[in-house]
């Protein structure tokens, strides 16, 4: 965002994250995702998928219209 407001209206990044209310050191970050992590991320939503909610009781203190029992 901040680099499409400086090349439209040749303004500098400074000025333009200070219009825009963001932080420059924001613009330098480049966010990078190992292969290991992805490959993680997918192990974890598989078995989710699998197993659902494992080792926690289920709340059972709502009724069938979503509301808790204690709610006029």
């Amino acid at each position: 965002m901040v680099g499409k407001v400086c090349a439209s209206l040749s303004v500098s990044e400074r000025r333009a994250c200070r219009v825009l209310g963001q932080i420059r050191s924001t613009q330098r970050h480049i966010p990078h995702r190992s292969s290991e992590e992805e490959n993680l991320t997918v192990e974890i939503i598989r078995l989710a998928t699998r197993y659902g909610r494992y080792g926690q009781e289920q709340d059972n203190s709502t009724t069938q219209t979503g509301r808790l029992e204690s709610e006029p």
